[in-house]
């Protein structure tokens, strides 16, 4: 069958001659799909043949799932690629699928990538809205967008709240926090960081 063909180039290694075959055959698995797609943007990081893939799984009669959406998302974020990232989350919502958390730090550390601090708020308040918990990691790439960007005062503000909800900052949440704040040349909220939270 196809399915055994594109899977068996795969597991040797062969991406384009997988490819090929997925594309020219008349009917293929979602499952064979699924795997191909991971493998472009896992193993390959070959972001062009994956959206190849995806715009082409209509016409196989399949329709995309939340995982390879997801896998758009995050392959185009880690890319530092935020309008990629945010054209496949439109997407996403499009096919009506509702984001999971991981979908919003995916967002949130593209923007960080990006340098994007009002995107990176934009993701924590609709993750929020989604009435999904925000996770240490939503936190740390907004307060690390938000340092990156010199808005101490909303790093800082941040951070707080986030001890407030009970998430501890790991070491790099601090040092970007402290970083801006020695920057910006306030000695005086730099030590009350120092005495508070370390």
């Amino acid at each position: 069958t196809y399915d055994f063909l594109v899977i068996s180039h795969l597991n040797a290694g062969d991406y384009e001659e997988a490819l090929k075959i997925l594309l020219s055959a008349p009917k293929v698995l979602l499952k064979t799909c699924k795997r191909m797609l991971r493998s472009l943007l896992e193993v390959k990081k070959d972001f062009t043949s994956a959206t190849r893939l995806m715009s082409c799984l209509p016409a196989l009669g399949l329709q995309p799932n939340y995982a390879m959406y997801k896998g758009m998302v995050t392959a185009a974020a880690e890319e530092g690629n935020l309008e990629r990232a945010e054209a496949w989350f439109v997407q996403l919502k499009a096919d009506g699928l509702q984001p999971d958390s991981g979908v919003f730090v995916s967002l949130m550390k593209g923007c960080y990538k990006a340098k994007d601090s009002e995107s990176a708020l934009r993701y924590f308040n609709l993750m929020q809205g989604a009435k999904l918990k925000p996770t240490k990691s939503a936190y740390g790439f907004l307060i690390r967008s938000l340092a990156q960007d010199k808005n101490v005062g909303a790093a800082v503000s941040w951070m707080d709240r986030m001890v407030e909800e009970g998430i501890d900052p790991d070491l790099e949440i601090y040092e970007a926090v402290l970083e801006a704040v020695a920057k910006s040349g306030r000695q005086e909220m730099r030590r009350d960081i120092e005495q508070s939270w370390i």
